[in-house]
Parts: structure tokens; C-alpha cells; sequence
């Protein structure tokens, strides 16, 4: 008998993967006569078939040699370094990887991660640039219940790798059965597990993998979901050199994956139905890989931990969760998770058929108390019905009342209602003047839709700059709200939030601060905890950051953070991020504020809303606490290209001005004159373009005179530093900050073209206390550096120096970043005052290593390097090394040339040597 052509390993495995066990063995029979290559089969066979957990090294790599795909992981002991990380330990070993514990120095702390090492090389470029693209939009998932993936690469052989959050914890499963959760426990930990899934799931990335294994609960009971869409980066539909090993567990794989038909959010949900089911009993169904005649539902399989079946609800949501046909499964986990606190509640879930008898007896469950008898009973569910049919009537009139408001505003773009003519398109100003003339006659004594219709119109004119008018509708809002719902129902308090919402934006912080404190109240009180308690947590945290209490900013923003990190809300999610960072800007933690706000634009930008108006307010905001830090360039280059989108973005002319300020100041900072002039003169433009210029021109005459004092132009400086003095004078709000900005640059000033005993004087009240000199480290430092130096000088008043001035600075200086800006300057008069004292070698290597360290973020022309190199030329001279201080005389030189002639700091520069 001639023997069957041969056929290649992976095809046999496959083809028998699909058979039955009795169908199997003669399938085996007829193509494998080898003896050997039918034994790799029923070895492959038998793997897929055990249990969930991964697959050893050493039968992995024999599967693999055997296929002809041997890219095991090599062994790496305990020092081995993958990428920038020091390998610790094996923790875990799995088809597609090894996990080990792995640790590395990052930002002067040692960070401990977990190291997935993958079998699957990436030499290819198009594997690479995948692997790549994967990778980012999965750092992007930010969720307290999800592992963070950290970073990925690729070794110098070509292996991928990747590091996540290190979770110390068990599954879900074992930590349910051995602390004998009852029932409702395991269905809370379960619709935590639920809730971060369809976070992911809303940010575009299905997991594909879900199991007990990678769903984790720490000691404390917090739910922590690993691997979240890491089978993507090892499977690829597209990609022709995927790894043989399929990125998913057979037995929680939906009948789609297994038949590698499309993946999508409901191979999640299916996978999630086969966790419940075994999280609840303890038992694993697996119908997707199981023959139609030799599969079980989950109620039919008996216990092995809990002794119990599933029945009735449980059964009804398992089985919709599981079903064969992706379209017949919820919705979404979010639904699973809904219809879990269906269950909780004791309400009726959806996976049942909705029958009067079935909402009554419900009702009995969640009553029992009220229930008693016979009579009771039949009172209780004629009470139930009574109830159900006043709720669809109130359903009725409000489903009415809304509809008659969408066509209300349907209605506005009517043009011969907006009273425009015909064919012209109206402006969003036209419809709204049109939709607010019309609000008392079309809506008369119907305070309830007017309530609607004036909140509408209040939030609408917020965002297109017009706080005014926002006030007077949050005000008419907040009294139909009243005569609609009474002073104590939520809606009242929502727009009691408005209301102080549009005092914000007018600057009225006391008005603002006692309105939203009332309304976040109010609705604590009514156990309200939706999205308009979010918002209003967020303007008052925004009141908070105004009016110097930066620690309750903090507490409001993360509250609105946790009411809103599980809804759909992708954009007001990034903007409590973003005013999060704000909060940690004001309390003086720049770190997190940078975290925070990177974290909410870096959310714009995977999910492609990267060029809208919230990103970019985000991307100036990050702009702004870059520079904070001394990131200049930077932040500049942000700026640069920030303010070019905002033209084209619909919107966004609201407080331009704050962009085109910062651009101004920053590019001054810089010394780019040029760019500074220019983006001060639209700064200026854009504030007059405000519906309440007083504060915007206060704070760019602030920044412009700023710039005037660097151009030279010392007598204009003055005059717009007093102007924005005055200004700020009738601003109600905490002004603190443009005050003592505005007084650096009057210091300044006096510094430069000063006798040598004014500096004391002019700086003395701008000093910081020990108390709040952390707040500006970096000014703070530069400021008593330079009292320091003044106080060295021959004939200082001594009554008027402070002796622990310098080691002040000298503490704050060690504060700031290597690359700091602000270091040279310091350093600069730090040194000089050693020159005096005596010092001189010591003040040259100072300045020799702050000038290398310097240039970095400050170019080779700026006049703080010119006033290094003048020190430098005193302090070698001093030390008797002539030949360095005619360098460095020259270099300063240089710099003072780039001035103008008759610039007051080309002759200090001069004079300082």
C-alpha cells in the first residue's frame, strides 16, 4: 500500500483540532503512518485540551522545534540585563513568553516590573513597526483596575519584549475560593472585572485572553486585569509570520476565535460569561471547542469548590453572556457589568423574559420585609404594577417634554425663525440669540423644559466665551429648576452648579465658591453621584486652585476623577485629567501635574481626538508645566505648533489669549525676542477679543513688560507693569502670582542699571519665607542667590542681610533638574559671592561645569551664559589663570555684542568684568 503523502506537521494539528475524539483517532489512522510525527500530534492534541494555565518551556519547545519554529526563549539567570532591564527571577512561563520579575534604575528609584520575554522574534520591519504601533496604543490604556504596560522593545537577537506593572496577587478564582467569598462578593469583584474591560473596550483594545489568570485580586481586593491586549501584539490577522501558537486559551474562547473568524468586544463578553460562570460554581464550560453533541451549559455542571448550580438569574446571564452568536451576547461588558448590579440589587436582569409576574416577584425579593401573607403578597404586586404603570405614564410626558425641546432646537435652524434670509447659513451666535428671544413664548409656564433649554443654552455660551450671558441663563435655569423639581431634587442643584460655573469664568470666585460648595453638597445629600456631580467637583476644584486652596483642588478633581473614569466620556475624562494636573500644579507637586496632564492629551491622541479643541487646551497646559520644570525648548515647540491648530479649530478663539501669553513669555525666557514681540502683540489682540478683557490685558501688559525689560526698553516696561498693576488692583481673586512677576521684572531692572546698594533693597521684599520658598524653588533660588551676592558687596547694610540667604539657595538649587535654566543664573551669583569670600577656585569649577550644564536649554547666546563667562573671567582672573579669564572675557564679550547698543545690559555685562 503506498503511504499517503506527507503532510506538514501544523496542518495535522489543525485538521485534527477540529474533529472529534472518535474522529480523531481514524483521521490519525488514515494520515499518520509515522509513528512519531502521530505521537507530536496526540502530544499538541493533549496540551490544548489540559488545562488553561501555560504550557512548559520544554513542551513548548519541542512543539516548536517540531513545527520548524523554534524561537524559544533563551534561559537568562538572575543579572541578566534584557533592554535597560536587570532580570531578578522566573515568575511564570506560558506559550508565548516567560515572565520574569526584572527591575531597573529609573529616575533616581529602582522600578520592579514584570518582563514578558516573547517567543516570537520581530526581525522583519513590518513586525517591528506592529509591534511598535501595538505597543503605544497600549500604554495609552490608563485604568486603576488594569496592569499598565510600561514600555516595550526589541533585544539586539531580535526578541520582543515587554514590561508591565508588577501585580502581587492571585486569580480570580483562587482568591474567591480560598477566602469562601459568598455570592454577592464574587459578583461585586466580578463587575469591577467588567467595568475596566469596557474601559478598554471604549478605548478601541479588546483583550482577547480573558481567564482567571489574568484576572488578579490583590491582598487589599482590588481587581487588577493583565495581559490586556498583549495577544494583539502576538497575533496579527494580517500579518502572514504570526506565531503558530493561537494568543488566546481554547477553553475561554468564543466559537469565533476558535474558528479565527473576527475579533471583536463580544469575544470578550464571551469570555467573561465563562469566568462568571466558573467564578460562581467553580466549574468550566467550553462549548467553542467542544462538539455540538458533548456540550454542557454551565448550569448542568456540578460544582467542584462551591457545590452549587447555577439557577435561575445567575444561569440566564451566564448563558446570554455565553451565547454561540456574538450578536445575541450583551451588548458590552459595561452591560454585563449593569446587569450584574441588576443581580445585586435583586431587580430584574435583562437576560430574562420580562413578564409582569417576574417584575412582581422581584419586587416581592427586594421587599420582603413589607411583604407578609397572602393578602400582602397580592397587595404588594398590584403595588408593583401600580407603580410600573405610573412610571410609564411619568415616562410618557417626559418623553414628550423632550421631544418638544429637540424640536425646539431643531426649529432654530429654521432660517426664516433665526431671522436670517434665506440661503444664508446663521452663525452659532445668530441660533443661540434666536433660540434664548424665544425660550419665554414658545415654553411659557413650563418651568421644567425652560430649566432644560436654559442650561443648554448657559453651557453653550461658556464654551464660545461669553460668561455673561451663561450667568443669566444659569440664573433663570436655576429658579425654573425650582418651581419645576423644588430646591432639593438634583436637577435644582445642577443648575445651582451652572450657576457657579459662569461666576468662574466671570471671575466672581465668592459667588462661585458658595454655589458650587452648596450644589456638590446637595447632591451628596440626594446620594447623587452621575456626571453633573463630576462637573460640578470640577469647577470647584478650578474655584479652589484660584483662591489658594490647592489641597481641597486636589480632593474635588480626584473626586470627579473616580465618578467619571468608568463612563463613555472619553473628553470629560481628559479634561478632569488635565484639571487634575492643574490642582497638582497650584499645591506645587509639577511632577504629577506633568503625569496628569500628559496623561489626558496622550487620551486625545489614542482616541483620535488629538487636534480638538480640549487636546489642544491640554497640549498648552502641558506646554505650561513643561516650562514650570525648565523644559523651555520644549514647551516652545509645543506652543508653536499649538497656536496654528487653534485657528482652525471651531471654538477655539475661548482664551486664546492664555496661549499666545504663554508663547510670548516663554520665547522671552528663551531671549527669541522676535517670536516674543510677535506673539505678545496677538496676545494682546486675542485679550481684547474677551468678553471680560480686564484680567487677560493685566496679565499680558504683565508678560509684555516682561518682555520690554529684555529688549532694553526700560521706560515702556515700566509704564505696562504699572498699567498691570492697576488692573489687577480692581480683579477680585487671587492676583499673588502676576503681582510678584511683575515686581521680578521691576527688580530686574534695578539690578541691571542700579547703584550696587539698590539690589538689597529692591530684592529684600520679594524674598521667600522658609515656609513657601518650595512653591517657586527655582525663582526662590536665583532670588537668594543674588540677595546673597548683593550682601557680599563692600559697604552692604549689614542690618539688611539675611546670613542664611545663600544656604537657602544652595538647598533649593539641589532641587532642580541638571539642564534647569534657572541653575546657571544662580550659580553664577552663588559663585561670584565665593570670588568675594575669597574662593576663586572653588567659583571656577562651579561655573566651568554649570556653563556645559546650561547650554543645554539655553544656547550659547543668551545673556545668563554672557554673565556666566563675565564671573567665569572674574573668578580665573581672581585665581590667577589668566588664560581662561581672556577666554571667557571674550566669550562674554561676544554675547554683549549680540545687544543692542544702548542696552542697559550690554554695559552691566561690561561692567561685571
Amino acid at each position: 500500500m503506498t503511504n499517503p503523502t506527507p503532510v506538514p506537521l501544523r496542518e495535522l494539528f489543525e485538521a485534527a483540532l477540529a474533529l472529534t475524539p472518535t474522529e480523531r483517532a481514524a483521521f490519525l489512522d488514515e494520515r499518520c503512518a509515522d509513528a512519531g510525527v502521530r505521537a507530536q500530534v496526540e502530544a499538541m492534541l493533549r496540551a490544548d485540551e489540559g488545562a488553561d494555565e501555560p504550557v512548559s518551556s520544554e513542551r513548548l519547545a519541542r512543539m516548536a522545534q517540531a513545527l520548524g519554529e523554534d524561537e524559544n526563549v533563551p534561559a537568562l539567570p538572575a543579572g541578566s540585563r534584557v533592554g535597560a532591564f536587570e532580570i531578578v527571577r522566573v515568575i511564570g512561563e506560558g506559550g508565548s513568553s516567560t515572565v520574569f520579575e526584572a527591575r531597573r534604575e529609573f529616575e533616581g528609584a529602582t522600578q520592579c516590573v514584570a518582563l514578558k520575554l516573547l517567543r516570537q522574534s520581530l526581525l522583519g520591519a513590518e513586525a517591528r513597526r506592529r509591534f511598535g504601533r501595538e505597543q503605544r496604543a497600549l500604554i495609552g490604556l490608563q485604568h486603576p483596575h488594569i496592569a499598565r504596560l510600561i514600555e516595550g522593545g526589541v533585544s539586539d537577537g531580535g526578541a520582543a519584549y515587554i514590561a508591565l506593572e508588577l501585580v502581587d496577587g492571585q486569580p480570580i478564582t483562587d482568591y474567591a475560593r480560598e477566602r469562601a467569598l459568598d455570592t454577592r462578593a464574587r459578583l461585586r469583584l466580578f463587575a469591577t472585572t467588567c467595568r475596566a474591560v469596557d474601559a478598554a473596550h471604549r478605548a478601541l483594545i479588546v483583550h482577547r485572553d480573558l481567564k482567571p489568570s489574568n484576572v488578579f485580586v490583590t491582598a487589599d481586593g482590588e481587581i487588577k486585569l493583565l495581559d490586556f491586549g498583549i495577544a494583539k501584539l502576538l497575533a496579527d490577522e494580517a500579518d502572514a509570520e504570526a506565531t503558530l501558537l493561537p494568543a488566546f486559551t481554547p477553553a475561554y474562547a468564543a466559537p469565533e476565535q476558535a474558528a479565527g473568524g473576527a475579533i471583536t468586544t463580544a469575544t470578550d463578553v464571551y469570555a467573561l460569561g465563562v469566568v462568571l460562570g466558573e467564578l460562581l460554581t467553580g466549574a468550566r464550560h467550553s462549548p467553542a471547542i467542544t462538539p455540538p453533541a458533548q456540550r454542557k451549559r454551565p448550569d448542568a455542571l456540578q460544582a467542584q469548590t462551591t457545590g452549587r448550580r447555577l439557577r435561575g438569574d445567575l444561569q440566564a446571564v451566564v448563558s446570554k453572556a455565553t451565547e454561540a452568536d456574538p450578536e445575541r451576547r450583551y451588548a458590552s461588558a459595561g452591560a454585563l457589568a449593569d446587569e450584574i448590579e441588576r443581580l445585586l440589587d435583586g431587580r430584574p436582569v435583562q437576560a430574562q423574559p420580562q413578564t409582569r409576574w417576574y417584575r412582581a416577584r422581584k419586587f416581592v425579593t427586594r421587599h420582603k420585609g413589607g411583604v407578609a401573607g397572602t393578602f400582602a403578597f397580592l397587595v404588594a404586586i398590584l403595588a408593583a404594577l401600580g407603580v410600573a404603570l405610573w412610571q410609564a405614564g411619568v415616562a410618557r410626558r417626559e418623553a414628550a417634554r423632550v421631544h418638544a425641546e429637540n424640536r425646539f432646537i431643531a426649529g432654530l435652524f429654521d432660517p426664516l425663525r433665526t431671522g436670517v434670509q434665506e440661503g444664508e447659513v446663521p452663525t452659532v451666535r445668530q441660533l443661540l440669540d434666536a433660540g434664548v428671544a424665544q425660550l419665554g413664548s414658545q415654553f411659557a409656564g413650563d418651568d421644567a423644559t425652560l430649566a432644560d433649554l436654559a442650561l443648554l443654552f448657559s453651557r453653550v455660551h461658556i464654551e464660545i466665551g461669553a460668561p455673561e450671558v451663561a450667568s443669566e441663563l444659569a440664573e433663570r435655569a436655576y429658579a425654573h429648576a425650582r418651581a419645576a423639581w423644588g430646591e432639593r431634587d438634583p436637577r435644582t442643584w445642577a443648575a445651582l452648579a451652572r450657576r457657579g460655573e459662569a461666576a468662574y469664568y466671570l471671575d466672581r470666585y465668592a459667588q462661585a465658591t458658595a454655589d458650587l460648595e452648596q450644589a456638590t453638597a446637595g447632591m451628596r445629600a440626594a446620594g447623587t453621584r452621575g456626571e453633573d456631580y463630576a462637573f460640578a467637583l470640577e469647577d470647584l476644584g478650578l474655584v479652589y486652585a484660584k483662591t489658594g486652596r490647592s489641597a481641597e483642588a486636589v480632593t474635588a478633581q480626584l473626586g470627579a476623577y473616580e465618578v467619571l473614569k468608568d463612563s463613555g466620556d472619553r473628553i470629560e475624562l481628559a479634561t478632569v485629567m488635565n484639571n487634575l494636573g492643574g490642582a497638582y500644579l497650584a499645591a506645587g507637586d509639577a511632577e504629577k501635574a506633568l503625569q496628569w496632564r500628559q496623561r489626558a492629551y496622550d487620551w486625545h491622541v489614542a482616541h483620535g481626538l488629538g487636534e480638538n479643541r480640549a487636546a489642544l487646551v491640554v497640549l498648552g497646559n502641558l506646554a505650561r508645566v513643561k516650562f514650570g520644570l525648565g523644559r523651555w525648548r520644549e514647551a516652545l515647540a509645543d506652543l508653536d505648533r499649538l497656536l496654528p491648530l487653534r485657528d482652525k479649530v471651531a471654538g477655539g478663539n475661548r482664551k486664546r489669549w492664555t496661549v499666545s501669553t504663554q508663547a510670548c513669555s516663554t520665547a522671552c525666557w528663551l531671549w527669541q525676542l522676535d517670536k516674543a514681540q510677535a506673539y505678545c502683540e496677538r496676545a494682546l489682540a486675542d485679550a481684547e477679543g474677551e468678553s471680560a478683557p480686564a484680567r487677560p490685558r493685566a496679565i499680558v501688559l504683565g508678560y509684555r513688560g516682561a518682555l520690554r525689560v529684555r529688549q532694553g526698553r526700560y521706560a515702556e516696561a515700566r509704564a505696562d507693569l504699572a498699567e498691570s498693576n492697576r488692573l489687577l488692583a480692581t480683579i477680585e481673586g487671587d492676583n499673588a502670582d502676576a503681582i510678584y512677576g511683575n515686581a521680578l521684572d521691576l527688580a530686574e531692572m534695578v539690578r541691571v542699571e542700579g547703584t550696587p546698594d539698590e539690589p538689597l533693597a529692591a530684592l529684600a521684599p520679594l524674598l521667600p519665607t522658609p515656609q513657601n520658598q518650595s512653591k517657586r524653588a527655582a525663582v526662590s533660588a536665583l532670588l537668594l542667590a543674588r540677595f546673597a551676592l548683593a550682601c557680599a558687596e563692600p559697604g552692604a547694610a549689614a542690618e539688611a542681610c539675611r546670613d542664611d540667604a545663600a544656604a537657602r539657595a544652595e538647598n533649593l538649587l539641589a532641587t532642580l533638574r541638571a539642564g534647569h535654566p534657572y541653575r546657571l543664573p544662580t550659580v553664577t551669583a552663588l559663585a561670584l559671592r565665593s570670588v568675594r569670600r575669597g574662593d576663586a577656585p572653588a567659583a571656577v569649577e562651579r561655573l566651568r561645569s554649570a556653563l556645559a550644564d546650561g547650554r543645554s536649554e539655553l544656547g550659547t547666546d543668551h545673556p545668563w551664559v554672557g554673565e556666566a563667562q563675565a564671573a567665569l573671567a572674574v573668578a580665573a582672573a581672581a585665581a590667577g589663570d589668566s588664560a581662561l579669564a581672556d577666554e571667557a572675557g571674550r566669550e562674554s564679550e561676544r554675547i554683549a555684542a549680540l545687544l543692542p547698543p544702548d542696552h542697559p545690559l550690554r554695559r552691566h555685562l561690561q561692567r561685571a568684568r
